[in-house]
């Protein structure tokens, strides 16, 4: 792989595992990635921690959890004693902000509001040995390394039921000049913003059956403009390429645990799955010309039961079989 295509890769992590926040499923369905680094949906100081489950976990997740699920579980609104704030600052113009407030109310009822605003010019100029010549400015893209977001996450929790929202957007600079645009150009960014809401009910009846509801909604976009050579198309000299990615899908999961001769837990369940708007599309500018413009929508079932065998203290076995349509 050309090492400066690599670099210049989105920082969205690809697809094989599956990246749950508090058991909601974050893979987007154009391109099946997920936000793991800045763009990912809540603010790292929400984490109260990462459970992570190796090994296929198909039955129960899906196709992606083929090589790992990581679940991050955030904190609670019994963990904040009113409201907390934080700041920070650093090196390349860096500056970050976030508002947290929490409260549990006498009737059980409790609320986790969350805020964070972020903003990195990054280094003034990166080094290329790629490019190092006099046409590319000796290997010197300048000043187009920001990175800046802003997100935000609510929880409303009372007895079984759980009401939660986030959102996050984010803006990338790409210095790299990957899929042979221009180097050095000032026209070279990503954009992603990702948005859901989910409804959910978890209730155990006694000590040995849970069951567990979710129904949600999710929104994802992404665009990117990507500057090349167009000396003799355009008079500026640039001929600009934009790339665009847009999913909206609604789903419901019902699945049911249950605890059986000590040693066996038994799951059940359910998955449907609205993917009613997908869209690929990309174009460029000046004559506006489009390579490709997709517009398709699909829905997903599932049906899926695994038995968790627990073996010993050391030693489990997991047996489980799906089917999706």
């Amino acid at each position: 792989v050309d090492p400066v295509v690599a670099a210049a890769q989105p920082t969205t992590a690809e697809t094989h595992r599956e990246l749950l926040l508090d058991g909601h499923r974050l893979n987007e369905p154009t391109y099946d990635t997920i936000g793991a680094v800045s763009d990912f949906i809540t603010d790292v100081d929400l984490i109260e921690r990462v459970e992570v489950i190796r090994g296929p976990g198909s039955a129960l997740y899906g196709s992606n959890a083929f090589i790992a699920v990581i679940n991050v579980i955030t904190r609670k609104a019994a963990d904040f004693h009113g409201l907390e704030a934080s700041a920070e600052a650093g090196s390349f113009s860096t500056y970050k902000a976030r508002a947290s407030y929490g409260r549990v109310f006498d009737n059980g009822l409790s609320i986790l509001l969350s805020g964070t605003i972020s903003d990195s010019q990054g280094p003034m100029s990166h080094y290329y040995k790629e490019f190092d010549s006099k046409e590319t400015n000796h290997g010197l893209a300048q000043g187009l390394d920001g990175d800046r977001y802003y997100s935000g996450l609510a929880t409303i929790q009372y007895k079984d039921f759980t009401l939660q929202a986030g959102h996050i957007w984010r803006w990338k600079d790409v210095p790299t000049a990957p899929y042979e645009t221009v180097f050095n150009g000032s026209s070279m960014y990503t954009n992603d913003e990702r948005t859901y809401a989910r409804l959910s009910y978890s209730h155990t009846f006694g000590t040995e059956t849970t069951v567990r509801a979710d129904l949600h909604w999710d929104r994802y976009s992404h665009s990117g403009d990507y500057p090349y050579d167009g000396t003799d198309i355009t008079p500026s000299g640039i001929l600009l390429n934009r790339d665009i990615a847009i999913g909206e899908w609604w789903g419901l999961d019902l699945q049911v645990s249950q605890r059986l001769f000590q040693k066996h837990l038994l799951t059940a369940g359910a998955e449907y799955r609205s993917n009613y708007e997908l869209q690929i599309t990309n174009f460029y500018f000046d004559p506006q010309t489009f390579d490709y413009n997709l517009h398709t929508d699909f829905e997903t079932y599932g049906l899926f039961v695994q038995d968790e065998w627990m073996i010993s203290d050391k030693w489990s076995v997991n047996l489980g079989v799906r089917y999706d349509v």
